[in-house]
């Protein structure tokens, strides 16, 4: 399975130490969140990046991510959380 990508917005409880790209990978556990979880991230996310996010459900689980980011089938998106438009 590949690698699976997030930006690092806050801070997580086991260091991932200097990153130099702002990126890490994602354990597996990752997107085994329970669906009122995402909901709040995404809409959390939303407004502190001030950006559109979206967010989809996998076979895996549940992810968010910026809506510019989300190539994938927009038949996935269960929500979109814009903090412009309320």
């Amino acid at each position: 399975m590949g690698l699976r990508f997030a930006a690092v917005i806050a801070a997580c409880p086991r260091p991932a130490g200097r990153l130099s790209s702002g990126m890490v990978p994602l354990p597996d556990r990752s997107l085994d969140m329970p669906l009122s979880t995402a909901q709040s991230l995404g809409w959390n996310l939303a407004r502190t990046m001030m950006t559109i996010i979206v967010l989809v459900e996998t076979s895996a689980g549940y992810s968010v991510m910026p809506l510019d980011e989300f190539d994938g089938d927009p038949a996935c998106i269960v929500c979109e959380y814009d903090p412009f438009n309320r």
